[in-house]
């Protein structure tokens, strides 16, 4: 009991404001653990809490009546109310609401199965999100696509005549093309109409969803994290969540038909929703994350567009496959050719270099191949030996037989 004291005083000390809100739930916290405006918090009787700040009063009541009526069909874990009956409590930083902590698994978006069940459950919340019925909150993420639109024709600037790589700049020029022809053919009517939808029927859209947003609980999923919740174009969701598994996955068109089988196993796509999809997900995201409100210069500017034109590339190679054709290429016949002179330079570089090693290899094999027969007939032939003078025998004077002369 002393130490459970203690323990609570320490985090009275630590975060003051953390026990003044909780007291609102009639809670003591005895553990916990802040990362940014998330707070887990161990309670007494062993039991864990999130604890989320939500910046803003609207916002905050919003968030807190969606994901009360969420609850209801297991979408989200249940948001408990205060003992003034509101869902949400009020401390001089902010508003917070709490819910249980799900001990479970994220998603991972490497796995088919676990993709296919996100976008499954993106389709069950903008389906039973069409009839909660809540105060009216439009939120950031309301036109979030059509204020970006202007952002794009910004990526049509001269900025390519800086790439001093005159191939890359010509490729880059020829992509900027393409980009603006399909900034022109982009359905901003199709847009609007959503969006006028959208308004009238009040639907909502999560903000923010990827696979790292759904945990998966025993035999059940719950998505969390809804502080960008808003009223808005749900197929912006259905885009975004595209985009991110596509853009881990190197835009593998086997991944792009899961989430939209996930998806309309719930909810059906018509075919001008299903094109709308497929142009959002060409705009050239890369380059507007890159260039605007950024002035990359030297080889970061060539290697910018190296990557934006590689990733717009693959992303024509999975539409393609999933329609049966070829994926189209808009480099025109200089380009090709000097592409081609480029590489067929490399490919002589290469087959120099290997000769080159070749030879430099056999050269050494005959050198080693002469040391070893030198070393093999200096074996073969007897060596003299050498005796020392002390062993050797003494040679003995021959006397020669002197005939006398009878006359002497």
């Amino acid at each position: 009991m002393e130490w459970e004291q203690w323990q609570n005083r320490s985090i009275q000390q630590k975060y003051p404001s953390l026990t003044q809100v909780l007291a609102a739930w009639e809670l003591v916290p005895t553990y916990a653990a802040i990362e940014g405006t998330l707070c887990r918090v161990k309670c007494q009787h062993g039991k864990w809490w999130v604890l989320k700040r939500i910046d803003g009063r609207d916002r905050a009541e919003f968030i807190g009546n969606l994901l009360t009526q969420l609850s209801q069909y297991q979408l989200t874990p249940p948001v408990l109310r205060t003992k003034y009956g509101d869902t949400i409590a009020y401390w001089f930083d902010g508003y917070y609401y709490l819910m249980p902590l799900i001990r479970g698994k994220e998603c991972s978006n490497e796995k088919l199965s676990d993709v296919s069940l996100s976008a499954q459950r993106l389709a069950l919340f903008h389906r039973y999100a069409q009839a909660l019925n809540l105060p009216r909150f439009q939120g950031d993420n309301f036109q979030e696509l059509s204020s970006r639109l202007p952002q794009y024709q910004e990526i049509c600037h001269p900025e390519v005549d800086k790439i001093e790589n005159t191939q890359v700049r010509l490729e880059a020029a020829d992509f900027l093309y393409q980009v603006q022809n399909r900034l022109a053919k982009f359905p901003r009517y199709q847009l609007q109409e959503l969006e006028a939808t959208a308004m009238e029927t009040q639907t909502i859209r999560h903000g923010h969803y990827h696979c790292g947003q759904v945990i998966k609980e025993h035999r059940s999923a719950f998505i969390v994290h809804w502080e960008e919740a808003a009223i808005g174009v749900q197929l912006l969701d259905l885009s975004d969540f595209c985009y991110k598994v596509l853009s881990k996955n190197k835009w593998q068109p086997e991944y792009y038909l899961a989430i939209l089988n996930g998806y309309q196993d719930i909810l059906p796509l018509s075919d001008s929703e299903k094109a709308f999809l497929r142009e959002t997900l060409l705009l050239p995201i890369e380059l507007e994350r890159g260039l605007i409100g950024r002035k990359p210069k030297g080889k970061r500017l060539e290697k910018l567009f190296r990557e934006a034109m590689e990733i717009d590339q693959r992303k024509l190679a999975c539409f393609a496959a999933l329609q049966g054709e070829a994926a189209p290429n808009h480099r025109d016949k200089k380009m090709e050719k000097a592409a081609k002179a480029e590489k067929e330079k490399k490919e002589k570089e290469r087959k120099a270099k290997e000769k080159k090693k070749k030879q430099e290899k056999k050269a050494k094999q005959k050198k080693k191949q002469q040391q070893t027969q030198a070393a093999t007939s200096t074996k073969g032939k007897p060596q003299p030996q050498s005796t020392p003078k002390q062993n050797q025998p003494k040679k003995t004077p021959v006397k020669e037989n002197i005939k006398e002369d009878p006359a002497s």
